[in-house]
This record gives structure tokens, C-alpha cells and sequence, in this order.
């Protein structure tokens, strides 16, 4: 149960913020820089300045936070303290347009 919808994922709570891929749960600070990667680009089409072998925490935080604030991702916290997050499902004809994230430096 999500007890709201969230703005900004704040960097003391990047171990505390699970996001799901292949049926499997993992934190965006400890998620193997591959599996997070692939995950990453479903909603971003182009990454720049990001030694995406390693995904510095650093680089997770800003561009998961960059895409939440283009509404690609919704981050909410549970009632247990923790936070998901999940891909935002865009509405088919904005899908077509090419609605997706183009770029985080």
C-alpha cells in the first residue's frame, strides 16, 4: 500500500527505493549496474557523462530523479518507510509521438 506519490527521490533514501525488473526487486543503490541499466532504458533513450559499467550512486540519483521529473517514473513511499518506484504507463497516442526521455547529462 502507497501512502503517496512522491516529487524527488532524496539521495539519503537511494538504498531504501526499490524499483522491480524480470519479476525481481532490487534497491537503486545496490542493483548490479547492468540490471539497473536495463531498467534505466526503458524510459531513457539516451544517457551521456555516465560510465554506465559502474552507475555511480550519484548518477542513479540524478537520473531517476530526472525522470520523475519528466513523469516517465512514479516514486511512492509504502507504509513500511520504504519507496518504489515504477515505470508510468503514457497514454498510447503520446507513446507515438515519442514520448519518452531523451537525455540526461
Amino acid at each position: 500500500m502507497s501512502s503517496g506519490t512522491l516529487n524527488y527521490m532524496h539521495l539519503a533514501n537511494v538504498g531504501q527505493t526499490f524499483f522491480t525488473w524480470n519479476g525481481q526487486k532490487y534497491s537503486v543503490q545496490s542493483a548490479p549496474p547492468d540490471v539497473f541499466d536495463q531498467w534505466i532504458r526503458e524510459v531513457v533513450d539516451r544517457i551521456v557523462n555516465v560510465d554506465t559499467a559502474t552507475w555511480e550512486i550519484f548518477h542513479r540519483w540524478q537520473i531517476v530523479n530526472a525522470a520523475i521529473s519528466g513523469k516517465f517514473l512514479l516514486l511512492s513511499e509504502a507504509s513500511d518507510g520504504c519507496f518504489s518506484i515504477e515505470l508510468r504507463r503514457i497514454q498510447e497516442e503520446k507513446s507515438s509521438q515519442g514520448a519518452t526521455a531523451e537525455e540526461v547529462a
